[in-house]
């Protein structure tokens, strides 16, 4: 979620209700969320805050970030 990438937000939000799912552990894979520890402590804090618990909260975080990310991408150009 930090980097802006769709992918990240949408696999660590995943992660919390299916983290065995085979998708889920790919994209975590992919992006080292098991490993890398300043990512896992920013996602740690956020937990520690419950508002992943609600599902319009999960899908509005997920607006934002794809809404972020392809902004990113037409300011680029």
């Amino acid at each position: 979620m930090m980097s802006g990438d769709p992918l990240l937000g949408i696999g660590y939000i995943l992660s919390h209700s299916s983290p065995t799912h085979p998708f889920t552990r790919l994209i975590l894979e992919q992006y080292n969320i098991d490993r890398d520890v300043e990512v896992k402590k920013h996602l740690t804090f956020m937990l520690c805050l419950d508002i992943l618990d609600y599902p319009l909260i999960q899908i509005l975080i997920l607006l934002i970030i794809l809404l972020e990310s392809h902004l990113m991408f037409f300011f680029r150009m």
